[in-house]
């Protein structure tokens, strides 16, 4: 499994579930995004079929210039997650720059939540979600090509190389097994905006990168190999961590291994 590209908040649970429903029952997947579909178009009038506006996709927070990626991960006993791909060139703006520069985007981040160990509704709305990590671009350790490596894993489970020192950027999972990743991808014209490889909908428009939609084009970012993005699509890889700590130190980005089990 790769990414999905987000086309609305609601949208974004719907289909979601939606994914683990056909997992479980791939014999219903049409019925499935169908209900998704029609349930979308009846209560919020919206819908690539849908007359203008309703045939505009939204991002979460209607914001034209962000875009969004997100994904589940159920992360084992022992097990650690190591995402590679290439971050885009963004502004530096942490340290009190009195100018800020052209870059590929304007920001990016990675973030990923859970229910909680007390949550009332497991799986459900997403006030109930809790934050359990983000990173900003500017945390993040890159090579000389812009390249990174980012674990993450249970503390007790952290490999020994998973340290800067290494050119790698470590973050603790959190304590619950099944989490949403989401990524975020701003471009502001025109300083801050990278035409090939960016997320936008001219990339992956909403009748072909949505996963509920008839024309839905898995290859777009829905593998776990780089699509239409290229390299600065995430990459996931799922390994126990003896096997990451086998990589030494540094860390090639282009030696982690594909993903086991």
């Amino acid at each position: 499994m790769g990414w999905f590209k987000m086309f609305g908040h609601w949208l974004m649970f719907a289909e979601g579930s939606g994914v683990v429903s056909t997992y479980l029952h791939p014999n219903l997947e049409g019925l499935i995004k169908k209900k998704i579909r029609t349930t979308y178009r009846c209560f919020f009038n919206q819908g690539t079929d849908a007359p203008p506006p309703g045939n505009f996709t939204l991002s979460a927070t209607d914001l034209p210039y962000n875009n969004y990626l997100n994904r589940p991960l159920w992360l084992g006993e022992n097990m650690v997650y190591a995402m590679t791909g290439r971050l885009p060139t963004t502004p530096k703006t942490r340290a009190g720059e009195p100018n800020m520069d052209s870059a590929q985007a304007r920001y990016w981040s990675i973030c990923h939540t859970g229910d909680g160990p007390e949550n009332p509704d497991p799986g459900g709305a997403a006030y109930h979600k809790l934050g359990y990590g983000c990173l900003m671009d500017e945390e993040i350790t890159v090579d000389e090509n812009h390249d990174y490596v980012i674990v993450y894993s249970r503390p007790e489970d952290r490999p020994s190389n998973a340290r800067p020192e290494c050119g790698v950027t470590w973050q603790d999972f959190g304590p619950d097994s099944s989490q949403g990743f989401i990524l975020r991808w701003m471009n502001i014209y025109p300083d801050h905006y990278m035409e090939e490889y960016s997320p936008t909908d001219d990339n992956i428009p909403w009748k072909s990168g949505g996963w509920s939609e008839t024309g839905y084009d898995k290859l777009l970012v829905g593998v776990n190999t780089p699509g239409v993005m290229g390299p600065y699509q995430p990459i996931m890889h799922y390994h126990a961590p003896a096997e990451f700590e086998a990589l030494g130190c540094p860390v090639d980005p282009a030696a982690v291994p594909e993903w086991s089990e």
